[in-house]
């Protein structure tokens, strides 16, 4: 968080300053380019900021995702190791389930937890939102005060 907070260009005074937005030409594909690669981390906290307001909003995700945080936590800091660190086997009922059956249990849990949840299409969501507001910055801001050396081979 540290690392995308250090290369976040500053909001008021460049990212969303007004006299900065202004009609392309036939140069917004440059545009798209050299904004994505000079304000990259600014967009990535949009689009952070856009998924976790998605969870916040959603309270039956919101619950279910700490639930499963909890139990993953459990697996996989407080629950007891045995000497060579592997997980000490759990016994449900007469079935003893090694650490490796424990992890692939909880696996599928998950999985199942987070398809009846809808976690992917609430990811989806956010990401369609975040690329069209990306774009549209992307594409309206002026790129005139812009340093930015820019691979083409990346693209």
């Amino acid at each position: 968080m540290a690392a995308l907070k250090s290369k976040m260009r500053p909001w008021a005074t460049d990212f969303l300053a007004p006299t900065r937005f202004t009609k392309p030409n036939d140069d917004w594909t440059q545009r798209m380019k050299t904004n994505v690669a000079y304000y990259k981390a600014n967009y990535g906290a949009i689009f952070l900021a856009i998924t976790i307001f998605s969870i916040i909003s959603n309270p039956s995700l919101l619950i279910c995702l700490v639930v499963l945080g909890g139990a993953w936590g459990y697996l996989m800091i407080i629950r007891p190791r045995s000497e060579d660190g592997s997980l000490v086997p759990a016994t449900i009922g007469s079935r003893t389930l090694s650490g490796f059956e424990q992890k692939a249990a909880l696996a599928g849990i998950t999985i199942v937890v987070l398809l009846v949840t809808s976690l992917g299409s609430t990811i989806f969501w956010a990401l369609g939102v975040s690329c069209v507001a990306i774009g549209l910055h992307a594409v309206l801001h002026s790129t005139e005060f812009h340093e930015v050396y820019i691979d083409e081979s990346m693209l």
